[in-house]
């Protein structure tokens, strides 16, 4: 008999959530949800949090958990012994109950083949699928006291189970041998992803939200299986984060919701992605993330490591959708606009939302931030008439192609944005038309609603759009063509490719080099803290063997170590050179052995090193990128 969940759990369940949340942590979930997202990077608590509502869930419900090693006691060593068997011989009847019971617990494969037996209505239906999706069939009969099970190919050939078949067939038997089982009311699947090609993703999802009679919470990395479709979607996804603080969900707005909706039907796997990085990084487009990729690239960082990903939108429009969707999850991202943005509605109301940047700017005395924009507006409408009133022939010579412009064009958001393009470069041209205060002013302001967005991980480049910040590009800098955008990038991408240094970049991007090397992203994987740590362990047996009078010569570094620990030590390091005079007075040299791409490094050590401080050990010859 099923439960009418929508009778049954009409308010929250409250669930305690386990170290390494903070004591006392709880979360109320909402369990009359067909299906449940839980969304976030590796290490956020997903797996614990699955545990923590299978043991606490509501009385009277019938709840499984299918664990990431549901296949591990079926298919290792290790897992077969844990029942005292090998299996070997299939599996023995006597141990049925316990194999049923592991499934409940954590959806194990050899637990499912005895419930497909013992429940020849679920058999059908799985096999019917595999039948139809993979070509094969299955067969879980008896032999001598054992249960064998068998797959055949429609070829006719037959073979194990559980030694033979590939990992995605056998994902595939315990997710839907679970979902259609009507013995459980819910369902918790930890990485239902795992194994399976993007395709049986999508056809398990399709699965999931076919089945109506029970609840079914996912824990998931994979876009394919986060296809968010309607609000109502958004509001079952569960976000967990890096800092531990309680696991956030979507909060509905009436202004919000009309603008995810416009972006909801557009967002590809891609764009999912947002959800399981720490924090993304959302651009305008690919030209954008083609660009800041490669500096990120030549600056020897990447955002991958950081647990970030670069995340090209559909123009600034989607970005600030982005922005309301993330600020509305609860979900930490990084935005980068052109500084046409500055003056959209999109933007103001996206953030608008973040009551942090609301805080700031009243701290600082600016009102709110509607406000200060608004007045930066206003100055800058007044520096155009100013500037329209001056005649040709008495304004400065650079500031004519902006008059130009500003004459052609009489929406005043694009006039306000060719204002400041041009104060980046022609200030002082600017102070002649003779309100430098006006000036003075719009700078101000303008510096404080940058300082206080880029607060939030909100970045608005001051120089205009993308391509003013590429000194590739030598067009029009108040209205960039649409087939300016690739050859640029392109220009840049190789310029990048050639390995300038830190300071030619600083050089040639200024405030986008900033921007950039402000966004999350981490150097690549640095070898030598470990390095030298293990070094110095090494090096503090031999100088107590010296010191102790039991070594006096490299050659017989091998004796003092002995054996066992020579086998690791003689793989990455070699000892040249050993002088001993003294107990108290030596001085040696050992080899670091080319294991990292560095070269070999050498190491100098004496009476004098400090073996408690890997740190001061210095290994040479030197590389930029090893610290001495």
């Amino acid at each position: 008999m099923s439960i009418d969940f929508e009778a049954l759990f009409t308010l929250p369940t409250t669930i305690t959530l386990p170290t390494p949340w903070p004591q006392g942590s709880s979360i109320d979930i909402l369990l009359n949800k067909q299906l449940t997202w839980i969304v976030g990077p590796n290490g956020t608590g997903k797996t614990r949090f699955l545990r923590s509502l299978r043991d606490a869930g509501p009385g009277g419900a019938r709840m499984r958990l299918l664990s990431t090693d549901r296949l591990s006691n079926a298919r290792t060593p290790e897992g077969l012994e844990r029942w005292g068997s090998t299996f070997s011989q299939g599996l023995p009847k006597s141990q049925f109950s316990q194999l049923l019971d592991a499934n409940s617990r954590g959806g194990h494969l050899s637990g499912v083949a005895v419930l497909l037996r013992e429940r020849p209505d679920l058999r059908v239906r799985v096999e019917a699928t595999l039948s139809q999706l993979l070509g094969r069939s299955m067969s879980l009969e008896m032999t001598d006291g054992n249960l064998k099970p068998t797959m055949r190919l429609k070829t006719g050939t037959s073979y194990d189970l559980f030694s033979s078949e590939a990992h995605g067939v056998l994902e595939l038997i315990v997710l839907l041998a679970n979902l259609y089982d009507d013995q459980i009311d819910f369902l918790l699947i930890d990485e239902p992803e795992l194994n399976l090609h993007p395709q049986y993703q999508s056809f398990l999802l399709s699965e999931i939200r076919r089945i109506r009679d029970k609840r079914v919470v996912v824990a998931t990395h994979s876009p394919f299986l986060l296809d968010v479709r309607t609000i109502a979607d958004l509001e079952n996804v569960i976000v967990f984060h890096p800092d531990f603080r309680v696991p956030s969900s979507y909060r509905s707005n009436p202004e919000v919701d009309r603008e995810v909706l416009a972006l909801l039907p557009r967002m590809t796997e891609q764009h999912r992605t947002f959800f399981f990085a720490s924090r993304p990084v959302f651009v305008e487009g690919y030209h954008d993330a083609t660009v800041i990729g490669s500096i990120q690239r030549a600056l020897g960082l990447s955002a991958e490591a950081a647990g970030s990903s670069l995340i090209p939108a559909s123009g600034k429009d989607d970005v600030s959708r982005f922005l309301m969707l993330c600020t509305a999850l609860g979900k930490d991202a990084t935005f980068i606009f052109d500084l046409d943005a500055l003056f959209d509605q999109r933007l103001t109301r996206g953030a608008g939302q973040n009551q942090a940047l609301a805080d700031r700017v009243a701290s600082a005395g600016q009102g709110s931030y509607e406000q200060l924009r608004g007045q930066l507006e206003q100055d800058l409408t007044s520096l155009v008439a100013l500037l329209l009133q001056v005649e040709e022939t008495t304004l400065p010579t650079v500031l004519v192609p902006l008059k130009t412009y500003l004459m052609t064009r009489t929406e005043a958001k694009r006039r306000r944005v060719a204002l400041l393009v041009a104060l980046a470069e022609f200030k002082d041209a600017l102070e002649q038309l003779g309100d430098t205060q006006l000036v003075s002013r719009i700078l101000g302001r303008f510096r404080n609603v940058l300082e206080h967005l880029a607060a939030l991980h909100v970045h608005v480049l001051p120089n205009g759009a993308l391509e003013n910040n590429l000194p590739s590009y030598t067009g029009n800098p108040y209205a960039v063509p649409d087939d300016a955008k690739g050859p640029a990038s392109d220009a840049e991408v190789t310029w990048l490719a050639g390995a300038p240094s830190e300071a030619e970049i600083a050089q040639r991007y200024g405030a986008l080099g900033e921007i950039v090397r402000s966004l999350p992203a981490q150097k690549p994987v640095d070898v030598l803290p470990v390095l030298q740590i293990d070094l110095a362990n090494v090096l503090h047996t031999v100088i107590m063997g010296i010191r102790e009078g039991q070594l006096d010569s490299a050659d017989r570094v091998e004796n003092l170590l002995g054996p066992d620990r020579w086998t690791t030590v003689s793989g990455l390091y070699r000892f040249e050179a050993l002088q001993v005079e003294s107990r108290s007075v030596f001085s040696g040299r050992v080899v670091v052995l080319d294991r990292f791409g560095l070269g070999e490094l050498t190491c100098n050590f004496t009476q004098d090193t400090q073996t408690n401080n890997p740190g001061s050990l210095v290994l040479s010859p030197g590389n930029q990128s090893l610290r001495e």
